[in-house]
């Protein structure tokens, strides 16, 4: 009766903290990943495929620009942008002032300087009937891809010679 359905309630909310806690790790794992392959971008080019894989891993896709003193390089994870993209990543780089990363419609938008990326099905704004699980996995993305963008704002710098402080792997 209702001592067994307890038993499965506790037995159940032990499974999902354990999945829980195996999924965060994993999403670590990819930040960590990312860092560490840092050091292996000599270009735009380069930093740019590791974002989409690092973003692919999480399971969402978008677009994303670059600027810095070695140019202008846009593009989403199968190529060169298309106009819309563009347009998009344009109506961004405007919107400089205020916060960082906004949402726009289900997806989000990160605003970090000298890298803009748009992520396409990553919505800030989740509605309360949305699976707490889910819901929480979103905002755990939403903070990783952040922590991935500014690891790839200081490569850029680095890229840019303007941060000496850190060692500058693609050059030994």
């Amino acid at each position: 009766g209702a001592f067994l359905r307890r038993i499965y309630s506790i037995l159940d909310e032990a499974v999902g903290a354990v999945l829980s806690s195996a999924d965060m790790v994993g999403e670590v794992g990819i930040v960590l990943a990312f860092q560490r392959q840092l050091n292996d971008c000599a270009d735009y080019v380069s930093l740019g495929q590791r974002v989409f894989e690092a973003l692919g891993s999480y399971g969402f896709e978008g677009c994303l620009r670059i600027r810095g003193r070695l140019g202008d390089f846009a593009a989403n994870s199968k190529g060169p942008c298309t106009g819309l993209e563009l347009s998009i990543l344009d109506h961004l780089a405007e919107q400089s002032a205020g916060q960082r990363i906004r949402p726009i419609n289900q997806n989000t938008s990160f605003n970090f300087g000298s890298i803009i990326l748009f992520v396409r099905n990553l919505p800030m704004s989740r509605p309360p009937e949305m699976d707490s699980a889910r819901s929480d996995q979103i905002g755990r993305a939403i903070d990783n891809v952040a922590l991935l963008l500014e690891a790839a704002v200081i490569r850029v710098e680095v890229l840019d010679g303007r941060r000496s402080d850190l060692p500058d792997r693609t050059q030994q």
